[in-house]
């Protein structure tokens, strides 16, 4: 019998419940961030704008392949890794840093929500 995309999660990122629950609110925020109208697949940030530890979030993207959910980007840091474009699934995160995160992306679409005029037919 096939494993289920998340059974699938679960044994290979270690993901909880909470975990899985946080990573679906996540996909569904970045997806909708900019409106209902208009479906995002990623948002790109700068060098200084999201933290989470000691490393710095260059980019987050869903999964084209699913099984990660969303796949953080890091801001390389030549101390701990030396690849170029170091990234992980939102899944090895802990609870708050992707509260963290979902509260970030919050603030984005209300400032966008803020900020712009309506779409007119």
């Amino acid at each position: 019998m096939a494993n289920t995309l998340e059974q699938q999660r679960i044994k290979l990122y270690k993901a909880t419940p909470l975990r899985l629950i946080l990573v679906e609110e996540l996909i569904s925020l970045i997806k909708n961030c900019f409106g209902n109208h208009i479906e995002t697949n990623g948002i790109r940030f700068d060098t200084s704008h999201l933290r989470l530890g000691g490393l710095t979030v260059k980019m987050l993207e869903i999964d084209p392949q699913e099984l990660g959910g969303v796949l953080v980007h890091w801001y390389p840091n030549f101390n701990i890794s030396t690849q170029n474009d170091p990234y992980c699934s939102a899944y090895m995160l802990k609870p708050h840093e992707i509260r963290k995160i979902i509260h970030h992306i919050n603030k984005i679409h209300e400032y966008y929500e803020n900020n712009t005029f309506p779409l007119t037919k």
